[in-house]
């Protein structure tokens, strides 16, 4: 069995920082595009194993912090706040986005191109109270959402595969759009290094700690003769020794270092 250690400084915190600053980022788009009518809606990032999807935004609010308001029968009333009467404890909501540790194996451009998708939905699901849908109960997704990711933010979408049950939900981060949101894409691939502890200074993964992305608990198998696995910003896969993976390997197409994903 395959055991994931982490070491005592290595923390996801900077993976979830990254999606709230793109997330951050991209709202600020979302304003500017439509004049300050539509908002998005306050959100939770979750990183977590999901080998069904990249990525999900839930449809309501499935978080909640409580925070302290006027009671309106006895806000007023001086003889009620005295007996603790005048407020009442009501909560912020907040709608979940997850994103699979397996998607962070892909890189920053891809996993920027999962959180994009996911906040085009944050859009329907805010713009007209609602009465914009996307996507269908069986997970469909509809012209509107491609019209939406495609118009706010530069995706590509495409139909999954001619008559596939999922529609318009295959996203791609062309050059245009990678270049337009380049900061947060570089972004997250520097916390994605941090979090599989990745040193950039020495060229080297910390031994003994750091995640690992894209692996999982499975039986136990025979040597593997093909290497370790990592993997690239731009999606470049290489099997290699962990020796060589120490020293540090750079893609030659994006430049960016090989991170080890099981």
């Amino acid at each position: 069995m395959k055991t994931q250690v982490q070491a005592p400084d290595v923390t996801l915190a900077p993976i979830v920082d990254a999606l709230h600053m793109t997330y951050a980022e991209l709202g600020a788009k979302v304003t500017a595009l439509t004049h300050g009518t539509v908002s998005l809606p306050p959100v939770v990032f979750v990183v977590q194993r999901d080998k069904r999807a990249w990525g999900h935004i839930t449809t309501r609010e499935t978080w909640a912090t409580p925070y302290q308001a006027p009671d309106e029968d006895y806000a007023y009333t001086p003889w009620a706040i005295s007996m603790g009467l005048g407020t009442v404890t009501k909560y912020h909501g907040f709608y979940e986005i997850m994103v699979s540790a397996e998607n962070l194996a892909r890189g920053g451009r891809d996993v920027f191109g999962t959180v994009a998708h996911e906040v085009a939905h944050a859009i329907n699901l805010v713009r007209n109270n609602g009465l914009v849908v996307d996507v269908d109960s069986n997970g469909r997704h509809n012209l509107k959402f491609k019209q939406t990711a495609e118009y706010f933010f530069g995706l590509t979408i495409e139909e999954y595969a001619k008559g596939h049950w999922a529609g318009w939900t295959k996203t791609t981060v062309g050059t245009e759009c990678a270049r337009t949101w380049a900061t947060s894409i570089s972004r997250i691939d520097e916390a994605i290094a941090v979090a599989s502890g990745y040193d950039r200074e020495t060229g080297r993964t910390a031994t003994g700690g750091g995640f690992t992305f894209g692996g999982g608990s499975e039986g136990a198998k025979g040597r593997d003769k093909n290497g370790l696995k990592a993997v690239c910003s731009c999606g470049s896969i290489i099997r290699t020794s962990r020796r060589a993976l120490d020293k540090g390997i750079t893609c030659g197409e994006c430049e960016a270092p090989f991170i080890y994903v099981g």
